[in-house]
């Protein structure tokens, strides 16, 4: 018998398998069917095996189209879920615009805020490695200094197991002049180990390093400079190399230039010269050097601690020290207090850091008011399209398809807002980096700026802001009884239990925060207010300013300019009189720590900090400040005026006029005793001024002295100026504006290339509490935002709750209600839900004025007055937005609404 030829599955089945078989399936399918085809042939003969293939090219033809047509029905389901949000977004339209314009006003704050508290508390430094050194501060009668003895240094030089380098750098007051013909600027400069840089990880942009030949006896003298000064110098940085910088005193060429935004030991140094035994920043065996250690792997700083405990020189036999015990500070830490010297400028005694913090704490609680009352407003607009919601139900949208519908709704909306918030932030980092004081500039060691963290902290606010704005949308969405909806008026969805009680605490909310969020606000306003208008002891009405510097080597005598200017300042038109004396307030931080002792009293009757200054006889009718007994120091070098401040604590029976008394040393009086001559008003030149006083006892010399504490008072003590003093300090009051113009013309015609510097008392506020004005006016301005923002929202849900109630309120007016009675209906509810909120919010705020009252300077505790009055400003302004709704409602004719609703 002949071999049958191999059996073929018939044309039409093939063709239509062909057709719905996915292509990923066809070969091996075929392949099977043929296998099949031809064991079916051989067992059941080729008529039977077609039919059979017939059938089974049937069966699958409905599972492999479902198959081939998944992947569309899921691109179909996608456009679907889209159109439906593009309808969603055009219907809200107004409400779209502003959900986008409050996310992104509450992203750009936040940003903002977290950008500058990034930049002063979060990052360390610009140095990569910073928190593998230390530096050493101890206390000192103005602030906090870094500075060791050459025996201190070695001590802890000594300790490689602790310490794998330790580095110096010099003194702060180094300042060279520079000069093009005439000096056009002063520049700070630091003295620095070599490789001190190069430790940090940081090296020049253009140029070299310093090397340790650098500080080699006879070496040529180079320098570092920074990016702005190379710049103003000589237009481009890379130009700057190999330059000499223009210095009269110490003329030297330029190797390298820093990066831009490199700052040490604080922004105000331009210039870094190599360290040497020859530097001015070298100090003799016997004084002192800064300081900056780099630990050894893993060694923790509390080793660092024991170390310089073991080296710290031993206290003097009878003499109580000057500095504190040194204290080992990580370089990353060192530089943000307040009281530390390297802060040159000086603070406002509120510790910057704290201020970013808290202006961080309320851009948060802007945007949770923001998020709030985009939620609220969502919830209203998601009401309002329940029917809509039904006819997509009715095309076959499951109720999980409309919830993501909604979540991708406000996605689409907060992401929007959140792009334009982080435009707006890239504004707003310039604006307060150009607002900052330059005593806060000074140590702030990062750029506030947009970088990659304030963009990932604006990312993971924009997420929160979607989670708390939507999900109670979703929520309502997913809840939503859809037949119900399609039966009845979509409104009446809006009278749900679970609805009221979700906008009522949405609602709530806002106002908490906002209350909150004010209370904080006018405590901070009243601080930084009371500074001005508490007492200062002084007329500030045309106060102003001049300092003039003559730079050496110069041919200038200063008493001779000094007198010169004396006579010729108050015959300019806009300058009323003149006279030298010190800047006023808040006074340099020049405070020193002395022991009192009272003619007539056997031992020191305290150990005070006092301000001495040096003034002319007309100082105190210039400077405003009244002499309250006695008169202005005369020639006697024994006379002085003192503050009533100090008159007070020291004479209380009224008694210090006459009085001698001697401000020396716990051990031994000063050798001239003095004669009390005067008392002034005292002039607040240390209140929050960051002045730099320890306060009363919290030296170590104070610990081993019987000398009575004085609370922490700083007071002020005048003596006469010789005539001979080369001081080039005035006091101005002015007549007009442009007296300060003509100071500065006078002192450069009687001193050719000196720098002559004026400023007003109010410039010389902003620049020493420029911290807290920023706090004060920031937190105001977030708080009124939010207040505004709070008070809309308000109105515009009960605006929609009396438009979606106007068939109730018709009934209820039909069958007899009074307009008054509609009324209460309106504004009972509100009134409720801001005086729960108001109260909420100020019970917060005692809160957190409690805590922030123990840790910044004068920002007083919540008083009962201030936490009603915010409360009634709340209550009140909620009760006004809900007065349009209320009277529309008291309008609402029953007899239309009955016709109009077909009742």
């Amino acid at each position: 018998m002949g071999e049958q030829p191999s059996p073929r599955p018939p044309r039409l089945a093939l063709r239509l398998l062909r057709i719905v078989l996915h292509p990923a399936d066809r070969d091996a399918a075929l392949s099977d069917l043929d296998e099949e085809l031809e064991e079916r042939t051989r067992r059941d003969g080729a008529a039977a095996a077609r039919a059979w293939c017939r059938a089974q090219a049937w069966r699958s033809v409905g599972p492999a189209l479902l198959r081939r047509l998944a992947p569309e029905r899921r691109r179909l389901a996608a456009a679907r879920a889209l159109w439906w949000i593009w309808r969603g977004l055009r219907a809200r339209r107004t409400g779209a615009l502003v959900h986008v314009a409050l996310v992104a006003v509450a992203v750009a704050a936040s940003a903002v805020a977290f950008a500058a508290a990034d930049a002063f508390v979060f990052r360390p430094g610009p140095y990569p490695n910073a928190d593998q050194f230390v530096v050493f501060q101890r206390t000192s009668p103005v602030g906090r200094v870094e500075t060791l003895s050459r025996r201190e240094r070695d001590g802890i030089e000594a300790r490689t197991d602790v310490f794998r380098a330790v580095y110096g750098h010099g003194n702060l007051n180094v300042v060279a002049w520079l000069s093009a013909g005439d000096v056009t600027d002063s520049i700070r400069v630091d003295d620095v180990a070599p490789a001190l840089f190069g430790a940090l990880g940081v090296r020049p942009a253009w140029g070299r390093p310093l090397v340790p030949a650098d500080a080699d006896p006879g070496a040529a003298p180079v320098a570092l400079v920074g990016a702005s000064l190379a710049r103003r110098l000589y237009g481009t940085p890379g130009s700057a190399i190999g330059r000499d910088l223009p210095a009269r005193d110490d003329a030297r060429r330029i190797v390298g230039v820093m990066p831009d935004g490199f700052r040490f030991p604080t922004g105000l140094e331009e210039v870094w010269r190599p360290l040497s035994p020859s530097s001015p920043g070298a100090m003799p065996a016997d004084g002192s050097l800064m300081v900056v250690a780099e630990l050894q792997p893993g060694v923790p700083i509390e080793a660092a601690q024991a170390a310089i405990d073991a080296a710290v020189d031993p206290p003097r036999p009878g003499r109580p020290p000057v500095f504190g015990a040194p204290r080992a500070v990580r370089l990353s830490l060192a530089r943000k207090d307040s009281s530390t010297y390297t802060n040159t400028g000086g603070f406002s005694g509120d510790g910057s850091g704290r201020l970013f913090m808290l202006l961080l704490a309320t851009a948060l609680g802007l945007a949770l008011v923001t998020c709030l009352n985009v939620a609220s407003l969502g919830i209203t607009a998601a009401l309002q399209r329940s029917r809509s919601q039904v006819v997509q139900a009715a095309l076959g949208a499951s109720r999980g398809s409309l919830v993501r519908v909604a979540l991708a709704e406000g996605a689409a909306l907060t992401f929007a807002g959140a792009a334009a918030g982080l435009l707006l932030a890239r504004w707003g980092t310039a604006a307060l980096a150009a607002a900052l004081p330059r005593a806060v500039d000074s140590v702030l060691t990062n750029p506030i700026d947009v970088d990659a963290r304030a963009v990932a902290f604006g990312a993971g606010l924009t997420l929160a802001a979607w989670l708390v704005s939507t999900v109670p949308i979703a929520w309502r969405t997913g809840r939503t009884n859809l037949a119900e909806a399609l039966r009845h008026d979509s409104h009446a969805v809006t009278r749900t239990p679970a609805h009221a009680r979700a906008r009522a605490l949405l609602v709530g909310g806002q106002v908490a925060a906002s209350a909150l969020l004010i209370a904080v606000g006018v405590l901070f306003g009243r601080a930084y207010a009371a500074r001005f208008t508490d007492g200062r002891g002084f007329d500030d009405r045309g106060l102003a300013f001049l300092q003039v510097t003559i730079p050496r080597p110069s041919a200038l005598r200063p008493a001779d300019v000094a007198r010169v200017l004396r006579d010729r300042l108050p015959a300019r038109p806009g300058i009323a009189a003149t006279a030298r004396g010190p800047l006023l307030p808040p006074a340099p931080r020049t405070s020193s720590q002395v022991w009192l002792r009272i003619d007539g009293v056997p031992e020191p009757v305290a150990a005070i900090d006092a301000f001495t200054y040096s003034v002319d006889p007309e100082f105190f009718d210039v400077a405003g400040i009244p002499l309250q007994s006695g008169r202005s120091a005369g020639p006697d070098a024994a006379d002085v005026v003192i503050d009533d401040a100090m008159a007070r604590r020291f004479w209380p029976d009224g008694t210090a006029l006459g009085a001698r008394i001697n401000l020396g040393r716990a051990d031994a009086p000063a050798r001239d005793w003095l004669h009390v001559v005067g008392v002034a008003a005292t002039v607040r030149a240390a209140a929050g001024a960051g002045s730099g006083r320890t306060g009363a006892g919290s030296g170590p010399g104070r610990a081993a002295s019987d000398v009575g504490e004085t609370g922490g008072e700083t007071f002020g003590i005048y003596r006469r100026l010789p005539e001979n003093s080369d001081a080039l300090g005035f006091v101005l009051r002015l007549r007009s504006s442009e007296g300060l113009g003509e100071a500065a013309e006078v002192a450069r015609s009687v001193a050719p290339g000196a720098i002559a510097r004026t400023t007003t008392i109010g410039e010389r506020d902003r620049d020493v509490f420029g911290d807290a004005r920023i706090a004060a006016g920031v937190t105001a301005a977030i708080a009124g935002l939010s207040f505004v923002i709070a008070v809309a929202g308000l109105y515009a849900v009960t605006a929609f709750l009396t438009i979606a109630r106007t068939r109730e309120i018709g009934i209820r007016l039909a069958l007899g209600a009074d307009r008054r009675d509609v009324a209460r209906l309106v504004l009972g509810p509100v009134a409720l839900v801001t005086t729960a909120g108001a109260v909420t919010g100020i019970a917060a705020a005692v809160a957190v004025a409690r805590w922030t009252s123990s840790r910044i300077t004068d920002v007083p505790e919540l008083d009962a007055a201030t936490g009603v009055g915010v409360a009634a400003v709340m209550i009140a302004t909620g009760l006004i937005a809900a007065a349009q709704p209320a009277r529309s409602a008291m309008r609402i004719d029953p007899a239309d609404t009955l016709r109009q609703t077909g009742t």
